[in-house]
């Protein structure tokens, strides 16, 4: 019943918040509907425009063409005698030549509905056909057609135009003059008078009347759903795609309206006098545009919902083991559990994150100080495998010139420790620094550079100047063979008791890394320490080799001087191979005190040291795992880590960590894995150490263990 309810409890868990999201997704959705309507509005408009642009370009061309043809006419006329007023005197005679030239201009002016002659001294209009009054004509009185002037038995329709457009045509000055008529062709059009005889300070004593019908205008500047346009011709206005506005213009009524910003969009384009101005609706785009997003908008929440649904069904399964988690951990109850739990997740992620960056950059320094120490004691050659690890570990062996600064105190010499911390965290091009911790507030730097050796002998003086009492610069030496050498040099000890060994012999330098190693429980820093005191103690005189003997044993002993004593009165002499082999010695003793006692069982251990006891089962195989790697893990130093769990289990920690991968080791040998596919896969640098180390705590090597072992289960299955 329990497990039912809690099934039902989670899955009416999973439906609310799969409402909850759907709900949600509203918001996305809504935004991207918004910024959909903008963009596509936007560019409706960018689009509109161009589009606009290039067609009234290429209409306004075509209909300047026409123009062109009126003004060629024009020109023509006003050199042709016929059209003279004063040789007008016979009217039958002036008509037939009139009217001739009109039939054959007609044939050239196919845009233009008409074409005719107005001598306005005499009152006369001139067609193809026919002449009228202007009165007549121009829809200003009801005259009568004259038949037996003309000769002509075809009528010509009367154009209807306002009394006030009539008056312009009897006004002064030379000016084209355009205005809006009744009865052209069909229907409505445009009248172009231009003069013909030119007076000065008098109206024209003629015009030729041009006359162009809307259907001819509307056929070359169409007519689109929501836009408009008007035409003008010097600025003022003869056509408009809108019936209702050509009414307007006709009666002369105001146009303001027309250009109202709050929901017009206008764009204007102008050649040679004839100006279109194009009118664009802003709620009809905005009604066409609304079907558009509303069905991206439908469309994006279904998508949307069905791709939260599956995610959700996809990760039930997988949100089980969280909830499991989430149990465990404190949630406030008065807060919504939905967000609470997610929090928790995206908390510990962080933490996870921030946890794994830290320990790859821990990793990276353990593993250079590693190298330096092979570095330090020239075993690293040209063209090495170790040459390539070091190069791997971002330490630049390659360069040209090495030397190695001493800081005995740090705290005195701050500025100098900070400047050469900064160049540590720097990869340049030229030069690079690395440290090497010694104990308590001294350090050691190897420099490596590509710079010219005086460039770089200036620098690193110009590092010294200031506190020379406690750095020590060594001389640049080229090769990274060398480096040994400049490290001897800045060995310093100043004695403290009379006969206390000179300067220039005592390791000081060395002994204090080994104590410092000693009780870090640092095994490799130990080794090295011990190794370079080897190094050199056939260098000293038996004065100093007992000194240094007696300071290797003490530190070895951890303090025990009554042990150390003792072990000292069993050394036979001071010669170098007797005390390289009693440091030997003392070292394998170390070894093994430090791991003689095993893991108490049933003991209760602390909850951190439990996951410190997991942390290590989970790590100790990988390559980069370390003892002060796990320190930072665990936000403490490796000799304190350290020290907690020798007093919590009586066994030291790196005992702990080697038995661990020797166990595993035994597994992989009795399956018959190769030694040195087992090296690799338990962390091992390199199979010489993982061999030393197996024989160490198994007494026999990891070849001889893995014959025995296949030699025991070919007996038993015979």
């Amino acid at each position: 019943m329990r497990k039912l309810e809690k099934k039902y409890g989670q899955s009416r868990f999973l439906r609310r918040n799969t409402v909850i999201l759907s709900f949600l997704l509203m918001i996305p959705v809504a935004v991207i509907a918004i910024v959909n309507f903008t963009i596509i509005y936007h560019q409706n408009i960018s689009s509109t425009e161009n589009d606009l642009r290039i067609a009234s370009e290429q209409k306004l061309e075509l209909m300047n063409n026409e123009l062109n043809i009126l003004y060629k006419l024009v020109n023509e006329r006003r050199t042709d005698t016929n059209f003279y007023t004063k040789s007008q005197s016979d009217l039958t005679v002036s008509y037939y030549a009139i009217s001739k030239t009109l039939a054959k201009d007609s044939v050239w002016t196919s845009f233009f509905d008409s074409v005719n002659y107005y001598n306005r001294e005499s009152g006369l209009i001139y067609t193809y056909n026919t002449v009228k009054h202007e009165g007549e004509f121009l829809g200003q009185s009801q005259g009568e057609r004259d038949d037996s002037l003309t000769g002509s038995q075809y009528s010509t329709r009367s154009l209807q135009l306002t009394a006030a457009d009539f008056q312009r045509l009897q006004r002064t000055g030379n000016e084209i003059r355009t205005m809006r008529v009744h009865n052209v062709g069909e229907g409505n059009g445009v009248l172009i008078a231009a003069p013909l005889e030119l007076e000065e300070d008098q109206p024209p004593a003629s015009y030729i009347l041009f006359t162009i019908s809307d259907k001819t205008l509307e056929n070359l500047w169409g007519s689109t759903k929501g836009a408009s346009c008007l035409l003008l011709y010097n600025d003022i206005p003869i056509y408009d795609s809108d019936p209702a506005v050509r009414e307007d213009i006709y009666a002369a009524r105001s146009l303001s309206a027309l250009y109202n910003p709050a929901n017009t969009l206008t764009y204007r384009y102008k050649a040679n006098g004839v100006t279109v101005w194009w009118r664009i609706n802003k709620f009809l785009l905005i009604e066409n545009l609304i079907p558009v997003i509303f069905l991206e908008t439908v469309v994006t929440f279904v998508v949307m919902v069905l791709g939260i649904l599956l995610i959700l069904h996809a990760s039930r399964r997988s949100y089980e083991p969280i909830q499991h988690i989430l149990q465990r951990l404190s949630v406030d109850g008065t807060q919504e559990k939905f967000v609470d739990e997610f929090k928790c997740i995206d908390y510990a992620l962080d933490d996870l994150a921030y946890s794994k960056r830290f320990l790859e950059e821990s990793n990276q320094e353990m593993r250079r100080e590693k190298y330096l120490y092979y570095i330090l004691d020239n075993q690293v050659e040209s063209g090495s495998a170790l040459e390539q690890q070091c190069l791997r570990a971002g330490i630049h062996v390659e360069r040209k010139y090495f030397a190695c600064i001493l800081l005995e105190d740090t705290q005195e010499n701050y500025t100098l420790f900070e400047t050469l911390s900064a160049m540590e965290d720097k990869d340049t091009e030229n030069l690079n620094v690395y440290s090497l911790y010694i104990m308590e507030n001294k350090y050691l730097f190897l420099v490596t550079s590509d710079l010219p050796r005086r460039e770089l002998t200036a620098f690193l003086q110009k590092l010294s100047q200031e506190n020379e009492d406690f750095v020590s610069v060594s001389e640049v030496v080229g090769g990274v063979q060398n480096i040994r050498s400049a490290y001897m040099s800045i060995r310093k000890f100043q004695p403290e008791e009379p006969g206390a060994p000179a300067a220039a012999e005592y390791p000081q330098l060395e002994l204090q890394s080994l104590q410092e190693a000693v009780e870090a429980e640092n095994i490799d820093k130990v080794e090295f320490s011990l190794r370079m005191i080897k190094n050199q103690v056939a260098g000293y005189n038996e004065t100093i080799r007992g000194a240094v003997l007696m300071a290797v044993c003490t530190t070895l002993c951890q303090g025990e001087s009554g042990r150390a004593k003792e072990l000292i009165s069993k050394v036979p002499g001071l010669d170098v191979q007797t005390v390289c082999q009693a440091i030997d010695t003392w070292f394998t003793a170390f070894l093994k005190h430090a791991d003689e006692k095993p893991l108490p069982q049933g003991k209760h251990l602390p909850r951190n040291l439990h996951t410190i006891l997991q942390y290590i089962e989970t790590n100790c195989t990988s390559p980069v795992f370390s003892i002060k790697y796990m320190a930072a893990e665990f936000g403490t130093s490796p000799s304190n880590l350290s020290h907690q769990f020798k007093k919590a289990t009586g066994q030291t920690l790196s005992r702990f960590i080697d038995e661990l991968r020797i166990q595993q080791a035994e597994a992989m040998l009795a399956a018959g894995d190769p030694v040195n596919s087992i090296a690799k896969k338990l962390g091992y640098s390199t199979t010489p150490v993982f061999t030393e180390t197996f024989k160490r705590l198994r007494g026999v090597t990891p070849s001889a263990f893995r014959t025995a072992s296949l030699f025991g289960k070919n007996g038993e299955s015979k």
